[in-house]
């Protein structure tokens, strides 16, 4: 019907879980017997069989190469790898992709995004920085709270952006800000906190007294997969248990007992804010 009225064909895959449902889809535009629509379900090791593996949705050619040299060519060899060695080869999001090619569930529909649009951390300084280094101290800072508050809430976010404004009271007012959009859903904190220096590298000023920064992490959505490949490599993996383990450190002893080196040691800008605090409680003063 809607290639009838707009000219647009479409084609329509079902199936147990999303990634058989994508290759149900492949199906569906390949075959022009089946106008476009096809079910998967029951049919699984006969179409799976004969279904190139790089076809298989968020396998690349790179990853196809190397799964052809370990002598696995299509997706019905890839779905029945050992999952420990899917894990250790693939990373755990290849096990998600094998697990998908089972039929058991693991990657969630896309409109299950969720209705909170961005997550700021900012603050105004008690007093001004003019010093890169205690700025860029402070939007670190700023930037791995702002992964831990997403991460707690189990989302991801494909857009950063870092701001920075001087005292509007003062002659020679400059704010600006800087966005990065990337290419796929992450909770990566080391690639975060790069593209968080980036942003800053390209807005800051010298000779400028600056009142307050801010991170924002924005375009958030629960589902890592929405519209990147389910593959990262073995360091990404590495990174997220390094993640956890940084968890569960800091619950056990205290938080922050294991910082970033980025985020700095004496974070002066942050004793600014706290003595300013200090000044404007009666208890303090008496």
């Amino acid at each position: 019907e809607i290639y009838r009225l707009i000219g647009i064909p479409v084609s329509i895959g079902i199936g147990r879980t999303k990634t058989l449902a994508k290759v149900a889809n492949k199906i569906a535009k390949k075959d022009k017997n089946l106008n476009g629509i096809f079910d998967i379900t029951g049919k699984e090791e006969e179409v799976l069989k004969n279904f190139e593996v790089k076809d298989v949705w968020g396998i690349g050619n790179s990853k196809a190469n190397y799964l052809k040299n370990i002598g696995i060519t299509n997706a019905l060899d890839l779905s029945k790898i050992d999952d420990s060695f899917a894990k250790k080869s693939l990373s755990i999001r290849g096990l998600i992709t094998i697990l998908e090619l089972r039929g058991i569930k693991c990657i969630k529909l896309q409109e299950e995004k969720t209705k909170q649009k961005e997550i700021i951390v900012s603050r105004s300084f008690g007093c001004d920085i003019f010093d890169y280094k205690s700025l860029r101290e402070s939007v670190s800072y700023f930037a791995i709270t702002a992964v831990n508050n997403m991460r707690s809430l189990n989302l991801y976010t494909k857009t950063i952006s870092v701001f920075i404004t001087s005292n509007p009271f003062k002659e020679n007012f400059y704010a600006n800000q800087k966005e990065v959009n990337l290419d796929f859903y992450t909770q990566d904190v080391f690639l975060i906190l790069n593209k968080v220096e980036c942003c800053l590298n390209k807005i800051f000023k010298d000779k400028i007294g600056y009142k307050k920064a801010g991170v924002i992490l924005k375009n958030l959505s629960t589902n890592q997969f929405a519209l990147g490949s389910l593959y990262t490599n073995l360091e990404e993996e590495n990174k997220y248990n390094l993640m956890k383990s940084i968890d569960l450190i800091n619950k056990k002893i205290k938080k922050d007992a294991v910082f970033f080196a980025v985020e700095g040691v004496d974070r002066t800008w942050q004793a600014r804010r706290r003595h300013a605090i200090h000044r404007t409680r009666e208890i303090d003063i008496i």
